[in-house]
């Protein structure tokens, strides 16, 4: 069988390129598979011409729209956003919409602004958010506070295209004034909401969705999942790191395709090494029954119609950013493109490495000993955080 490197040409003359790939043609939305060929010139696709033949299902190599994370913290990958990007388009993703609030909460504006910078020197689609809550809660103490008059300059740059994962549900539920301060400046840009609210039911619920906020990604369990579509909130299906939730929620693929997307929230550099990336939790997705259009819809066409982002879909006119896979079961990626650039091919990363810049906030003077971290018991009993494998949820124990 022809290799697929073989099955495009590329002609440049001057700054003006074309390119054809060849392959059975994954129409997402139509829920069709045909043989065809994919034209581009320049960024964009030209034409997608129709073949003779009915395409085999079984036998690749297939063309699919690229792969997107809808949110992720890329500072929590341990990698800057552009070796992230480098590694994600071995996995066919070519866009990850991210909540940069980990920097944010150690850095503030600066850290920010080094993660939007890094990230416009790839060729790779970050969509960043500006972050809800800096820190997290009242409760919480960080190396930086972003109000609502940062939030709004954040909000009117074109580099952030939604506010990012409102953690303090708290305080949505209860009307505090600067929570909903954050919330009517969001609404005044005209960008979505991210929420964050998990297990959260009932008339606290119906509060939250009210107040404007758009997504959950904290599902775990099948009933919540079906509750928060069934209130107009779209869900976010989860498979990442630190919490894989998809096992749990996958039913709701199926159920409620057009209000679905997936992530991964936190993706660490093993994972990313030795699993993939969103083509990962496609392949998982379709091994547990789903619909493949189902699952290829929440991995692209869905990210891009609510956040309104400019990835290309597979269709005539749009940027070219798709993706060659051998088999829409196995889902092996053979080739990522980004507006007609071939990013990766055949195991190999086209994006060339790069020493990121390093940036920090901690300014410990002193050496920390052992006995500085020490907790002092003043009783036979003290309260104690108990974690879960694989969950973000935690326990007071004693």
């Amino acid at each position: 069988q022809m290799c697929i490197r073989d099955r495009y040409q590329r002609r440049v003359h001057g700054m003006h390129k074309t390119l054809s790939v060849e392959g059975n043609v994954v129409d997402v939305e139509g829920r069709r598979v045909f043989r065809g060929r994919v034209n581009i010139e320049g960024n964009k696709i030209v034409s997608i011409i129709t073949g003779d033949s009915v395409a085999v299902t079984d036998k690749g190599p297939f063309i699919l729209p690229g792969f997107i994370d809808s949110h992720v913290h890329i500072d929590d990958s341990l990698l800057a956003p552009y070796e992230f990007a480098r590694g994600s388009v071995r996995g066919g993703t070519i866009a990850a919409v991210c909540d940069p609030h980990e920097i944010a909460n150690v850095m503030g504006m600066p850290g920010i602004e080094y993660m939007v910078k890094q990230s416009k020197q790839s060729p790779y689609k970050f969509f960043y958010g500006a972050p809800a809550c800096v820190p997290p809660s009242d409760f919480e103490m960080a190396g930086a506070e972003l109000g609502p008059k940062e939030l709004k300059e954040l909000l009117a740059s074109p580099d952030i295209h939604h506010m990012a994962e409102f953690m303090d549900f708290y305080g949505v539920i209860h009307d505090n004034p600067r929570t909903m301060e954050k919330i009517r400046i969001t609404k005044e840009a005209g960008k979505p909401i991210d929420g964050h609210a998990p297990l959260l039911t009932g008339a606290e619920l119906d509060k939250y969705i009210a107040a404007g906020i758009s997504t959950d990604h904290e599902c775990s369990i099948i009933e919540e999942a079906r509750e928060k579509v069934k209130k107009g909130m779209k869900v976010i299906v989860r498979e990442g790191s630190a919490a894989p939730d998809l096992r749990g929620i996958y039913q709701i693929i199926d159920e409620a395709p057009d209000m679905v997307m997936l992530c991964t929230d936190e993706w660490h550099p093993n994972d990313m090494l030795y699993k993939g990336h969103v083509d990962y939790i496609v392949r998982m997705a379709i091994g547990l029954g789903c619909d493949v259009f189902n699952v290829l819809r929440a991995a692209s066409v869905n990210p891009v119609k609510h956040y309104k982002i400019p990835v290309g879909g597979l269709k005539e006119g749009d940027l070219a950013d798709f993706i060659v896979v051998d088999s829409l079961k196995e889902v092996n990626v053979l080739q990522t493109y980004i507006e007609g650039n071939l990013v990766y091919d055949n195991k190999n990363v086209l994006i060339p490495p790069m020493t990121p810049a390093i940036v920090n906030n901690f300014k410990i003077t002193d050496p920390i000993s052992p006995d500085d971290l020490a907790i002092f018991a003043d009783s036979k009993e003290i309260n104690v955080i108990e974690v879960f494998d694989k969950k973000l949820f935690t326990k007071k124990s004693c």
